[in-house]
């Protein structure tokens, strides 16, 4: 429990049967297994409808990223999924893989998924280690049409207090919105 421990804010799994990429990174960028501190997404619910099927995973990535939270990653040797192609055979399973590949490129080019996924293991917090490491410099918020966060932001102040918008939809900092076009 790295979040409760209070080793990192955020957790991602790495399953048994994680693409061999992923495993040989460190990292399954689209898992869906993660603690996330709830402010980063509270607000964000009508955003997140509007994303393709399987594009929570890069939204949330890319607020991970901006909010320069650290990650550790928890390794589940002992949990795997079931892949698609044996849930529906393999023709259905490789467009299903396929689909979810496209879903995520909607979002980033080939080239942001790669600068998503190095920005996220910049984030990375290795057991044992004694200090966070200092946020990534990858993708801007902007390649995703996020506000980037200000840097004098506590974000222990900010889970603590509703985010609240003007008429103009900008928020207490002045920053626009949250949308996608």
């Amino acid at each position: 429990a790295p979040v409760l421990a209070g080793r990192a804010q955020v957790s991602i799994s790495l399953r048994r049967n994680s693409l061999g990429l992923y495993r040989l990174i460190g990292l399954d960028f689209v898992s869906g297994e993660r603690v996330i501190p709830a402010w980063l997404v509270r607000d964000e619910v009508a955003t997140m409808e509007t994303l393709p099927r399987w594009g929570g995973e890069a939204f949330i990535n890319q607020r991970i990223i901006d909010a320069g939270l650290p990650i550790e990653v928890v390794h589940w040797t002992g949990v795997s999924n079931i892949r698609k192609h044996r849930k529906v055979g393999p023709i259905q399973g490789l467009l299903a893989e396929c689909e979810m590949v496209w879903d995520a490129l909607r979002l980033l080019s080939p080239i942001g998924l790669v600068g998503q996924n190095i920005a996220l293991l910049r984030l990375v917090v290795r057991r044992g280690a004694r200090r966070w490491r200092a946020p990534a410099r990858g993708p801007s918020a902007l390649s995703l049409g996020l506000p980037k966060p200000s840097p004098s932001r506590n974000l222990t102040r900010i889970a603590d207090r509703p985010t609240t918008a003007d008429a103009r939809g900008n928020d207490e900092e002045g920053a626009r919105s949250k949308r996608w076009s």
